[in-house]
């Protein structure tokens, strides 16, 4: 074999090494990113729950300062509602940057062309790529902080 066809078949390799490693890449953001969604969901489920048990335990109005409750638990209380703000700040950021505004639908609230309502969604889609990866990010880090606080309250035995 003379020296160039060496080199081709090693550039073809490693660029197809390269390409498959490309792919893997992209399906796996593609995959986060299309999990947005139910990511959302679930921080509104969880922002619920945070607010009834803020309620529950007086904290709705920063004017109650938690005076009958065990210092324990008020700074507890005061964790989970740092919590529910920086909840509540990134479901209203992925509200305003990335959720979709009825795209699909055509004033009649009737289905407008299907090709055209694809290609609309999927233009939406690529150009929200940057904030979906970034609320994705928070979403993640968020998640990690619901668990390390409830494994708090859980570690300090604050439902005794």
């Amino acid at each position: 074999m003379d020296g160039n066809v060496i080199a081709r078949t090693a550039t073809t390799t490693t660029t197809k090494h390269v390409v498959s490693k490309l792919i893997g890449l992209v399906e796996m953001e593609w995959y986060k990113l299309s999990s947005l969604r139910d990511d959302i969901d679930f921080m509104r489920e969880e922002l619920r729950s945070m607010h009834a048990l803020l309620a529950k335990l007086g904290a709705a109005d920063d004017d109650d300062d938690g005076g009958h409750l065990d210092v324990q638990v008020r700074a507890w209380r005061d964790e989970v509602r740092r919590l529910s703000a920086d909840v509540e700040a990134c479901v209203d950021d992925y509200r305003r940057r990335v959720a979709e505004d009825g795209a699909a639908h055509d004033d009649g609230g009737r289905k407008k062309n299907a090709v055209a309502a694809f290609f609309k969604n999927s233009s939406h889609k690529v150009a929200t790529v940057g904030a979906r990866h970034t609320i994705g990010s928070r979403i993640k880090k968020l998640k990690a902080r619901i668990n390390d606080i409830n494994e708090r309250r859980r570690r300090y035995r604050l439902d005794r």
